[in-house]
């Protein structure tokens, strides 16, 4: 059962856009510390997450709307599924990294 909520914040204030990014809400149990909720999303991670997003849907529509347009080759005798695809986990992993080392 939580018996308070307490709210602890970066000992050095707000920051320029006057968040305080590290501020944690921490849930108290039997006088120990049971949780620790991190603050809302970065501006950046959502950008991130809606733009895959866009690009992860336009992928899934295409498959079932357009199948024979996915069957085209256009490099290398690989189809654009299989690029598309490769390129949906490429876009992954350089968004991670990006995000990663903001």
């Amino acid at each position: 059962m939580v018996d308070s909520t307490t709210t602890q914040g970066s000992p050095e204030g707000p920051d320029e856009t006057g968040s305080d990014r590290s501020q944690t809400l921490v849930f108290e149990s039997n006088g120990r510390k049971s949780l620790t909720v991190e603050p809302a999303a970065s501006p950046l991670g959502l950008g991130l997450f809606f733009f895959y997003g866009l690009f992860y849907a336009a992928f899934v529509l295409t498959s079932a709307i357009w199948p024979d347009l996915m069957q085209w080759r256009p490099a290398g005798g690989l189809n654009l599924a299989l690029l598309w695809g490769f390129s949906l986990i490429g876009l992954a992993i350089a968004m991670a990294g990006l995000y990663g080392f903001q």
